[in-house]
């Protein structure tokens, strides 16, 4: 695992959730992150447990069940490996081997990382550092001010109803 993304995880825990919100991983492409290697590798994982991983546009098929235990047992090309949830949020992806935290997975969602994931993650870092909310990259995006004005407007009413109550 990249050390430098290593370190910074125990200071980002905060927006971690736990993979029983399969919406935030499932249906989405995850491009797997490593600077040394020079393939594009991305996962996909399908609503039917149904995973697709493809090498530079090469497909090949697999499948992902999610264990009671929370850990992901993903299968490609006959080989199963157990997973650990070590961060997942709407960029970033992490997961390690069971039972070896040294070894893993660093995947990100390139929809939400525009840029680079060692940004991305900084960001997340610096949010909690200076005490501020995390908007991510794409916080420009026209869905993402609407859901927030929508929270705020909940927030308000909720207020208003406490306090006339």
């Amino acid at each position: 695992m990249d050390q430098y993304i290593k370190n910074i995880l125990p200071r980002i825990q905060a927006f971690s959730k736990n993979l029983n919100k399969k919406e935030l991983f499932v249906g989405k492409s995850w491009i797997q992150f490593n600077e040394e290697l020079n393939v594009r590798i991305e996962y996909t994982f399908c609503r039917d447990n149904s995973l697709i991983k493809s090498v530079n546009g090469i497909a090949h098929e697999g499948t992902w069940k999610l264990l009671p235990t929370g850990k992901l047992v993903i299968k490609v090309e006959d080989i199963s490996i157990q997973l650990e949830n070590i961060f997942l949020n709407e960029g970033a992806f992490i997961l390690s081997i069971s039972g070896d935290s040294t070894n893993g997975f660093i995947f990100f969602n390139e929809n939400v990382v525009k840029n680079n994931l060692v940004k991305y993650l900084e960001s997340l870092e610096k949010s909690i550092n200076d005490g501020e909310p995390f908007l991510p990259e794409n916080s420009d995006d026209e869905l993402f001010k609407i859901l927030v004005l929508f929270g705020v407007i909940c927030a308000i009413c909720f207020l208003i109803l406490l306090i006339f109550n």
